[in-house]
């Protein structure tokens, strides 16, 4: 497949494009170009230039398609997706979505990833704030010090959701001296022992076994929800609340 991108080198519109982007001579237009050859002019952009691309397509099946053709060049592709909103009252709704934003926000962050796919709607929806992310995300590792009763915690401010046993993405559990954690940026839950208020052990395992898959020294716990209220924004909520309140004068 390589070859297939060096080819672009004989193209003298192709160089002039490259030394574009180096000067930073953007925004470009490319036209003349058939769709099939797209994903791999870009893949040859990002190679040549030694960067890593957003890239914005129209729709999230397009990004899904053009992930598959960049993956076969680049190990580590992600696609940003739109956030579902819900504007009924419902007693549960999922979070896939969201946790798939928040995955992908916890990578671009960490700088683990080469390129990142988005539709203009994902690309303008409001999210938290980088330093919110990474302020919010919980880690865990052998030999460190942390209460399960201060892990707990944490988790429910992260917006997990607090059940007998983890059967998906954004559940914990605590059995004892046993902390069960599904965060959405692995496929697989992991366990946490801790000896006292210590982190004794830390391990993944499979859902419907129960049975740990791999050991593990560290692992993160990122956030489950683009809303993370804390008490001085409740408080903002409940004095426009009481403002509005004190405004209306129908029954």
């Amino acid at each position: 497949m390589k070859e297939i991108l060096e080819q672009f080198q004989n193209e003298a519109e192709y160089r002039a494009l490259l030394e574009g982007f180096r000067e930073g001579h953007t925004p470009c237009i490319v036209s003349g170009m058939c769709d099939s050859s797209r994903p791999f002019l870009v893949a040859a952009l990002l190679r040549d230039l030694g960067k890593k691309g957003l890239v914005v397509v129209s729709e999230e099946k397009d990004a899904h398609a053009l992930r598959e053709i960049l993956g076969l060049f680049f190990a580590r592709v992600l696609v940003f997706t739109a956030r579902d909103f819900v504007f009924e009252n419902v007693s549960a709704y999922s979070k896939e979505w969201e946790q798939e934003r928040l995955q992908v926000l916890q990578r671009v962050a960490a700088g683990d990833y080469d390129v990142v796919l988005a539709v203009p709607d994902a690309l303008m929806q409001y999210t938290m704030p980088r330093s919110v992310l990474e302020a919010s995300t919980l880690r865990f590792e052998r030999g460190a010090r942390l209460s399960t009763e201060e892990a707990c915690a944490r988790l429910s401010a992260m917006g997990y959701a607090r059940a007998e046993l983890v059967e998906g993405a954004g559940q914990f559990a605590l059995r004892g001296g046993i902390l069960d954690v599904f965060s959405p940026q692995y496929p697989e839950p992991f366990r946490v022992d801790f000896f006292g208020d210590e982190i004794d052990l830390i391990g993944f395992f499979d859902v419907l076994s129960q049975r740990r898959s791999e050991n593990s020294d560290a692992v993160c716990a990122v956030p489950c929800s683009e809303l993370l209220p804390d008490e001085a924004a409740y408080g903002r909520a409940e004095a426009q609340i009481e403002a509005l309140l004190a405004r209306f004068a129908g029954e």
